[in-house]
């Protein structure tokens, strides 16, 4: 687990992020004068502050589209991250994420995993799965309030063809 300004110290510290940015996004922000923030599809450079607004905008999409923007975003950190070029970077990276995440993993067991990982992962060559509206049956609850189910045997699907038993 990480919290927000941890979310933020990552990226300060990384010196910033690319994003592959799938989808026109415009939403409320604080960033500047306006109140209003529009990214558009594309390699987009975001700061820490760019980043945080684009991972948590809220009012004008849905927590799938959020969704895969976080995802968008962790990709881009990971990519940034495992580059041979920021290689001197990479002392200070590894220090802001074991004083910012919460985990039971210890950090050397991180690096054990995700250094062997590294080979198989070259930017946008990253996989990622996600529940779409595709994988939820719209419901009600008996309070009346509209809600997505999941659909169950959609789902196992995306977890077989992630875990490779398809």
């Amino acid at each position: 687990m990480v919290d927000f300004d941890g979310f933020k110290h990552i990226i300060d510290v990384m010196g910033g992020i690319d994003v592959n940015v799938e989808k026109h996004m415009e939403d409320e922000c604080w960033l500047n004068d306006t109140g209003w923030c529009v990214i558009e599809p594309g390699r987009q450079y975001m700061t820490a502050g760019d980043a945080f607004w684009y991972v948590r905008a809220r009012k004008n999409t849905s927590d799938f589209d959020r969704n895969r923007r976080q995802q968008e975003v962790i990709k881009a950190m990971v990519s940034k991250a495992l580059r041979p070029s920021e290689l001197p970077n990479l002392p200070r990276v590894i220090q802001a994420v074991s004083e910012t995440v919460e985990t039971n993993m210890k950090m050397s067991d991180l690096l054990l995993y995700a250094l062997p990982l590294s080979k198989f992962i070259k930017g946008p060559d990253i996989t990622n799965f996600q529940i779409t509206p595709n994988e939820a049956v719209p419901g009600m609850t008996d309070g009346g309030a509209s809600v997505l189910y999941p659909d169950i045997n959609a789902i196992q699907a995306i977890i077989r063809q992630a875990l490779w038993i398809e």
